[in-house]
């Protein structure tokens, strides 16, 4: 490690594992919005402030029983400048991770002591051998594919915002700064991470106590005169906080859970990230390996108190920044068992691939835990090294494997997201067009009414890209193929009537070979007066067709069959005969493209009474 080039090469492979999330990103990642995203105070407030007419009232506006005043003040920054680009805040996740990560390297540094020679360069920087391992160690967690949604998600950003605020306070506390210059800033990233996510509440109690530690004061008076100003801060920033809050709407019945769901819930939160990497049911999985890291964290904590007793101050103030860094992941858990597991939520919620962001921090925290204690355990110090290089090889070599175990279900994951977004995407854009089509609140929002007026808004300003359609005719958003030679995308291959209501149905199967997917979505047309297509209806997808799949040597199109009905009461009466047409709306150009096949049929008289 004495050699520079020989420390940069091995800074970049324990760093390496960052570059996970930019694949997943770039594999996965669809620019498109859903869900909370769409909620009045972040989609309604990106309208008003294209517009000039936000207040205060709606940048400090709770979002379910959250604060996120500041993911939202980012988004209001970014959105002008990106046109609310999805991509520009996955990128923004991601360099919020790497610093995490970069807090994380800054913690190792400080807490576990490395094998570089004495006075070496590497030893001098505190990036010795041993630091760069654990770090690598860390950032396998850090970088897990088992948090893919959270990766692909926008809005998630409130996820690691926290994290990264939580863990900035705890470095700045435990530095070496002037203790009224650390303060202050320990005190705006408490505030910062309690109105980044609600969790971030914790910050005061896990900061406050690194901060006011004894081995971080020298002087009496002064850690008094800190505690003073940390507890008159804490007061001031969470008495804020729930100042005109607003109990969300599911959690109306109260705060009750049974204590077996508290347990159960905080132990898979703490084992969530590898919850998949067995054949065992994920929640059982889970469960058991929280309570394995649970129990080292127990074991760390009544070594800290050994320690403390026999006056080894180094060991307490290392043992003690990781026992604050796994209290958040498992706090955490603790928090969210109330709030969610309350509402009738079971155990297994705590599984959800966006929790693993918070939950991930309780193994990361055991790793240079177990490190640190094997470098204090009595019992192994004559053949501590041997056991040591031992322990990290299984660390790794764990690790390596878990992750590897756990990969087929992110992947999976991460193809079906891409593929539920992009058809989300292209229902509405034809949301002028369907306004009451169940398929927007069923993949976009739920409150279609507010999606409606928000979506049109966006759209007129620029930060829906494409825009939204506002024409019938699907001349006007006509793609022609460039290549006549150029093998079908889809066909129109079957008419019928609907069992039940006697309807008529089309059905058909379509196919987006510029993404190697089934189509974003499928709409009809009839042809007017003029012989122009006018779209008339929308196509239900993920139909299934394996015989597409083969013919076109290509699995990924085994879903891709579609039926849509033919409403004649979107026909005008005075058109005869019907000549219907299928066509499929590629999400990223807002472009259609024409299937194969054509139905010509005579309109059916109505029924005689």
């Amino acid at each position: 490690m004495a050699k520079p080039w020989t420390r940069w090469f091995w800074m970049t492979l324990a760093a390496s594992p960052a570059i996970v999330p930019l694949v997943w990103i770039y594999c996965y990642g669809v620019n498109s919005h859903f869900r909370d995203e769409w909620m009045p105070d972040i989609a309604g407030a990106l309208v008003k402030a294209a517009h000039h007419q936000l207040t205060l009232a709606d940048v400090l506006a709770q979002h379910n029983e959250h604060r996120i005043i500041i993911p939202r003040l980012f988004l209001l920054l970014i959105a002008p400048l990106t046109h609310w680009n999805n991509f520009a805040t996955l990128l923004f996740e991601w360099a919020i991770l790497c610093l995490t990560s970069l807090l994380v390297l800054r913690l190792c540094r400080q807490t576990v002591r490395d094998s570089a020679r004495p006075h070496s360069r590497a030893d001098a920087r505190g990036l010795g051998g041993r630091t760069l391992w654990l770090w690598f160690l860390c950032n396998l967690l850090i970088f897990t594919p088992a948090q893919a949604e959270t990766w692909l998600w926008g809005m998630l950003m409130a996820n690691v915002m926290p994290t990264f605020f939580v863990l900035l306070g705890i470095v700045v506390a435990c530095s070496s700064m002037r203790y009224w210059i650390k303060l202050p800033i320990s005190v705006l990233a408490a505030l910062a991470a309690t109105y980044s996510s609600g969790n971030g509440i914790l910050a005061w109690g896990l900061v406050g106590v690194l901060l006011i530690w004894p081995a971080a004061w020298n002087d009496y008076r002064t850690r008094k005169a800190a505690v003073a100003v940390w507890i008159a801060a804490c007061l001031l920033g969470v008495g804020l906080y729930f100042v005109g809050y607003v109990r969300p709407i599911y959690t109306v019945g109260g705060y009750s859970p049974s204590a077996r769901n508290v347990v159960l819930y905080t132990l898979a939160f703490s084992g969530g990230a590898f919850a998949n990497a067995s054949n065992v049911p994920p929640l059982v999985f889970a469960v058991i390996v929280g309570s394995i890291l649970l129990a080292i964290l127990l074991f760390a904590a009544g070594y800290f108190v050994y320690g403390w007793v026999h006056e080894q101050r180094l060991l307490c103030d290392s043992i003690l920044i990781w026992l604050a860094v796994a209290g958040y992941g498992v706090l955490s858990g603790l928090l969210a068992s109330f709030f969610r597991a309350a509402t009738g939520i079971t155990a297994e919620w705590a599984l959800l691939r966006r929790l693993v962001s918070y939950g991930l921090y309780v193994p990361l925290a055991v790793i240079p835990l177990v490190l640190i204690l094997l470098d204090h355990l009595p019992a192994i110090q004559p053949r501590g090294s041997k056991i040591r290089i031992q322990l990290s090889a299984a660390l790794l070599a764990t690790l390596l494997v878990l992750q590897l175990l756990s990969l087929p279900r992110p992947v999976d994951y991460g193809r079906l997201n891409r593929l539920d977004r992009r058809q989300a995407k292209a229902t509405l854009l034809l949301a002028n067009i369907f306004p009451d089509s169940p398929q927007l609140a069923a993949t976009v929002y739920l409150e279609r009414g507010e999606l409606l007026d928000e979506a049109r808004a966006l759209s007129a300003i620029g930060y829906l890209q494409p825009p939204l359609i506002h024409t019938r005719d699907a001349r006007k958003i006509y793609q022609e193929e460039p290549d006549p030679a150029a093998p079908s995308i889809g066909e129109l291959d079957g008419i019928g009537r609907d069992a039940v209501s006697g309807e008529i149905v089309v059905n058909g199967w379509a196919i987006n070979p510029r993404v190697g997917e089934i189509a974003d979505a499928v709409f009809l047309t009839y042809d007017d007066e003029h012989q122009e297509p006018i779209i008339f209806s929308l196509a239900v997808l993920n139909g299934r067709r394996d015989d597409v799949a083969t013919q076109l040597h290509n699995q990924n199109y085994r879903w891709c069959g579609w039926i849509a009905p033919a409403p004649l009461d979107r026909v005008p009466a005075g058109i005869k005969t019907l000549r219907l047409t299928a066509w499929a709306l590629d999400a990223d150009t807002g472009k259609a493209r024409l299937l194969d096949g054509v139905v010509t049929l005579p309109r059916p008289e109505p029924p005689t009474k």
